[in-house]
C-alpha cells in the first residue's frame, strides 16, 4: 500500500513539475506589431514561410526583426543593424523552431526598385519606399552576388554587395 502511495505521491509532484516548467516558458504578444520595439517604425516586411522579417527604422538606422509566432503568442529576434548610411546590407539566419533559414538584402537608396542578385544565380526585386528603404528576403543562407537600383526614369546604378 505504502509503495502505492508513493509510486501516486511522484506521479503527482512530476505532473506538477511539467506545469511549472510549461507556465514558465516566456509568453510572446499578442499581435505581429507589438514585438516591434516603441521607439521603431515598420519600413518594409516580407513572408518567409510562416515568420515574417520586418525592416526597422530605428533612430536612423535600418535594422531587421524577424517576427515568428508560437503556442504563446508572436516573438522576435532582432538582426545587428546595418552600417550607418550603408545603401546595401546583408544578414541571414541558420533556422530553427519557428524561424526558417532565410537571407536578407536591405538598405537606403535613391531609386524605384531594387534588383537583388544571389550567388545562386537567382534574383528578387523589390520597390523601394518613401523613404528610400528596401528589403528583398528569400530562403536559404545564400550570398549576395550583386544589386542594381533603377530609378524613376529608368537609369540604373550597380551596388557593391556587402
Amino acid at each position: 500500500m505504502r509503495a502505492r502511495y508513493a509510486v501516486t505521491a511522484a506521479g503527482v509532484v512530476a505532473i506538477v513539475a511539467a506545469l511549472v516548467v510549461f507556465a514558465s516558458l516566456p509568453t510572446g504578444a499578442a499581435t505581429r506589431d507589438a514585438v516591434v520595439p516603441s521607439d521603431a517604425r515598420v519600413a518594409a516586411t516580407r513572408p518567409v514561410g510562416d515568420a515574417r522579417v520586418l525592416l526597422l527604422s530605428q533612430r536612423g538606422r535600418l535594422r531587421l526583426l524577424v517576427a515568428y509566432h508560437r503556442s504563446k503568442g508572436w516573438f522576435g529576434v532582432r538582426v545587428a543593424p546595418a552600417p550607418q548610411g550603408s545603401p546595401v546590407a546583408w544578414a541571414a539566419t541558420r533556422g530553427s523552431r519557428g524561424i526558417p533559414s532565410l537571407s536578407a538584402v536591405y538598405g537606403r537608396v535613391d531609386g524605384a526598385r531594387v534588383g537583388v542578385g544571389w550567388a545562386d544565380g537567382s534574383e528578387s526585386e523589390s520597390v523601394v519606399g518613401s523613404d528610400g528603404a528596401y528589403l528583398a528576403v528569400r530562403r536559404g543562407r545564400v550570398r549576395v552576388a550583386g544589386v542594381v537600383v533603377t530609378a524613376v526614369d529608368g537609369s540604373t546604378s550597380n551596388l557593391a554587395g556587402p
